[in-house]
């Protein structure tokens, strides 16, 4: 009887004692059944490898060129895997009702969804980071995070900030490339600022900007720049000033072009503290570099107010422009130079005593008279005295509205003293002054020079 054959999973290499009929002689069927078998193990065999290949539920791997393309198509079975141009490989879910999500869940026709393999590594911990529709990293920010996610304005907190740091913005952009501008201010360690920019428009209420302050132990502070306006009788003024206080109030540098609608102001504050302002009017125009050193500092904050600023006034740059109040600085003023003296508002007077007189002790006499007119807002100064009297107790005494009383015998001095502070046609007299308490004698031979100017 013919046997009962079973197929196995295996490839027999050669099929032995196969039976060859020939010349009419009978065939035996039992080595048909050898040859038999070796013919289902092999189909078995191939069988089961094209399960193993595709895998449960995997029928076919087909590519489209589009989502979209992918989404319309039809015939697939729950499971099956293709691809899509660009974006990789997507699976039938059949049961499916995941919300549609961009590039990980499409719909497909049939019923379900076609979802990316890689969906499940989106933002997972370890997984992939992607973009949000902006373009922009959808993870939160997180401390040593390398992603960086939109930042609400306003949303930093302090805590994530330097102490002292403005909260919600950080104030400037750094330049980092080309086109981009810096806005803001920048500080370099407290002493050095770019800059004070002011461009005041058709506003003609006076502004009072806070520059900086000198303490009166040490320090100054440096003021570089233009101080303009629209027409040139508004300002063409190019300035190099430096201010400081220690031992006296002094202003050193320049003033050169025209000064009109800004200047540069000192006050004392009364707290050890020299404070220093821009004052700006109408069609302003100012760029000024600020630099300090020592006891100096610089408070620039762009802010302004319309009030005058109190204490004492120790500078006006625009009074020293033009009035030369400021023996220290140089002014070049509609093409004069002027530094110490105006050449035009300077004159000397100067004698012989002419005559021997005997003093009584704190007593004085005139030994010269003469008329100045001082025209208004002027004032007559004595810059420089050079005088010898014989007698040690003799002092020489220049007296106007106020008197200057030298403080020995004979020098050469540059007192710059305030001697009649008003207009009009003013009596200055010169005179000798007995110091001592004896009566004492000057000679006709005592002599006096006397630079005097109206400023």
């Amino acid at each position: 009887m013919p046997k009962t054959l079973n197929p196995n999973n295996n490839f027999p290499t050669s099929i032995t004692n196969f039976p060859i009929s020939g010349n009419n002689e009978p065939i035996a069927i039992e080595p048909l059944e050898a040859a038999i078998q070796a013919v289902l193990d092999r189909t078995e065999n191939l069988h089961q490898s094209r399960v193993t290949l595709e895998g449960i539920g995997t029928k076919r791997i087909r590519q489209f060129a589009s989502r979209s393309a992918l989404s319309a198509a039809s015939g697939f079975a729950d499971g099956d895997i293709v691809s899509v141009d660009g974006y990789g490989l997507y699976r039938l879910f059949v049961s499916s009702s995941a919300t549609v999500d961009g590039l990980w869940v499409l719909t497909a026709s049939g019923g379900g969804r076609w979802i990316h393999l890689e969906r499940d590594l989106k933002g997972a911990n370890l997984g992939l980071a992607t973009l949000d529709g902006s373009g922009r990293l959808a993870q939160d920010v997180r401390d040593n995070s390398i992603f960086s996610a939109h930042i609400v304005n306003g949303s930093v907190t302090s805590a994530k900030l330097a102490s002292g740091a403005v909260v919600g913005h950080l104030g400037y952009t750094p330049l980092n490339k080309a086109g981009d501008n810096m806005t803001g201010r920048l500080s370099i360690e407290g002493h050095r600022l770019f800059n004070v920019y002011v461009d005041q428009g058709s506003d003609d209420t006076d502004r009072y900007y806070p520059l900086g302050r000198v303490t009166n132990h040490a320090g100054i502070l440096k003021i570089q720049g233009t101080l303009g306006g629209h027409e040139p009788s508004q300002g063409r003024a190019n300035i190099d000033l430096q201010i400081s206080r220690r031992g006296q109030f002094r202003v050193d540098g320049y003033i050169l072009g025209t000064a009109g609608h800004a200047s540069i102001l000192a006050k004392d504050g009364g707290d050890g503290w020299t404070y220093v302002w821009l004052r700006t009017g109408i069609f302003a125009l100012v760029n000024l570099e600020l630099s300090s050193t020592g006891g100096a500092e610089i408070t620039y904050n762009a802010s302004s107010s319309t009030t005058a600023p109190g204490g004492i006034q120790f500078y006006d740059l625009l009074d020293d422009y033009n009035n030369n109040t400021h023996p220290h600085t140089i002014k070049l003023k509609d093409g004069v130079l002027k530094a110490r003296y105006d050449h035009r508002d300077r004159f000397v007077f100067s004698s012989n005593v002419g005559f021997d007189y005997t003093l009584p002790g704190g007593s004085y006499t005139f030994v010269a008279q003469f008329m100045v007119h001082i025209p208004n807002g002027k004032s007559l100064y004595l810059r420089r005295a050079r005088y010898r009297m014989t007698n040690p107790a003799i002092r020489l005494r220049v007296i106007g509205e106020n008197t200057f009383t030298s403080s020995n015998t004979a020098d050469d001095v540059t007192p710059d003293a305030l001697i009649d502070p008003n207009s009009g046609l003013r009596p200055i007299t010169v005179a000798v002054y007995n110091s001592g308490s004896n009566n004492q004698t000057f000679y006709s031979y005592d002599s006096y020079w006397l630079e005097f100017e109206i400023a």
